[in-house]
């Protein structure tokens, strides 16, 4: 335990020494200047010694914003894959759907209309005859014993053939909910 302490404290030490070595060599180079500046206050300049918080703040806010536009470019790549996506496949010659695309369903039995989300995508019985899985929230009335009526939402979850269902327009920020909401 002793020696793993005295590790500890050396590879600490190594690694002030080396941050503290980097910067006086940015410092000479005049490197240290552009990276982070000097901050003048009303005083006039400021003292190394006092711009240390301003540095690492500095740098904390720059790791945030590039933290900021990472998020945001992952962002555009998914939404931008996903509408590339469903772009392909609206021109392939069935008209086919792909995971994660909003769609109307047509339930025929109640002949009622729901909108899904395509889950999956089969092609047991080959690429010329896909169907879907999908899901879609109904709302359900039930009768209480007592003769009230109870509704509810139910998640339903089913396989379908691509006639029951319709395009949607795009919708960006309803794509990105789904995205970011789902396991898939």
């Amino acid at each position: 335990l002793h020696s793993f302490v005295h590790s500890l404290a050396h590879l600490r030490s190594t690694r002030q020494n080396t941050v503290t070595m980097l910067t006086k060599i940015a410092e000479k180079l005049g490197i240290l200047d552009v990276v982070a500046p000097w901050i003048t206050g009303n005083e006039g300049i400021v003292s190394s010694d006092d711009t240390s918080n301003t540095r690492s703040q500095e740098s904390a806010d720059e790791i945030y914003a590039r933290k900021l536009q990472a998020a945001e470019d992952r962002r555009y790549h998914l939404l931008n894959s996903q509408r590339e996506a469903e772009e392909r496949a609206k021109n392939h010659e069935k008209g086919s759907f792909v995971k994660r695309q909003r769609v109307l369903y047509h339930h025929r039995t109640e002949d009622e209309h729901y909108a899904a989300v395509v889950v999956g995508v089969h092609l047991d019985d080959g690429p010329e005859n896909p169907y879907y899985t999908i899901t879609y929230t109904k709302v359900e009335k039930h009768l209480k014993n007592n003769g009230n009526e109870e509704v509810k939402e139910v998640k339903v979850e089913k396989q379908t053939d691509p006639d029951r269902l319709t395009r949607v327009p795009w919708d960006e920020g309803k794509t990105w909910e789904i995205i970011t909401n789902s396991p898939i």
